[in-house]
């Protein structure tokens, strides 16, 4: 039997497609399988905090940084709208120099809510760095890394910011051995070391 040009036709419109469909849900599934039930080793090198909490209050201490900006847009405006800029550098540069309004941040990591890994906390740090600390993890296919960043108080402590993290892209974060997270609450940047162990 020779085929016709409607066979050819129909063979291309049917199996093809449905080829080219299949194939990319293998490699997906892979993707996914190899993603999870590994074990990793992660740490959180460091962090960018912003200078004060969403709502505007020092990390720390007693004072809310509106009153410095209230001042220093007061005085901005008296001298021409070229100042402001440089009123709010120096509200930033207030707040830094300060170290008593600066947060002292550690960090918990879990693994579907369950036995936090818990670093210390640094001292009235802006920029925190945690050496050492690597803690191993097993991960299944459908966990999730959650990484929450506090600020240690006497009574109780401030949640920074919380970041999630799903198999598939702590899989990725492995190959580079790096992944940064970016916050909108209390931390600006997250950088943290991903290894995959198996």
């Amino acid at each position: 039997m020779r085929p016709s040009v409607g066979w050819v036709r129909a063979v291309m419109l049917t199996v093809i497609p449905t080829f080219l469909m299949l194939a990319p849900c293998s490699g997906i599934a892979k993707d996914a399988k190899d993603a999870g039930n590994k074990r990793y080793e992660i740490r959180v090198s460091s962090a960018e905090c912003f200078l004060v909490k969403p709502d505007g209050a020092y990390w720390d201490g007693t004072g809310h940084a509106k009153e410095l900006i209230k001042v220093g847009y007061t005085a901005a405006v008296a001298s021409g709208v070229g100042a402001i800029p440089a009123a709010v550098a120096a509200v930033a540069a207030n707040v830094v120099s300060d170290g008593t309004k600066a947060p002292d941040p550690y960090y918990k990591i879990r693994v579907d809510g369950k036995n936090p890994f818990v670093s210390k906390p640094v001292q009235d740090s802006y920029l925190p760095a945690w050496p050492g600390g690597t803690k191993m993890f097993k991960v299944a296919a459908d966990s999730t890394v959650e990484i929450e960043v506090l600020d240690k108080d006497v009574k109780n402590d401030d949640t920074m910011d919380v970041f999630q993290i799903g198999a598939g892209k702590l899989a990725k974060a492995a190959k580079s051995g790096r992944l940064t997270l970016k916050g909108d609450k209390g931390i600006a940047e997250l950088k943290v070391e991903v290894r995959a162990v198996d």
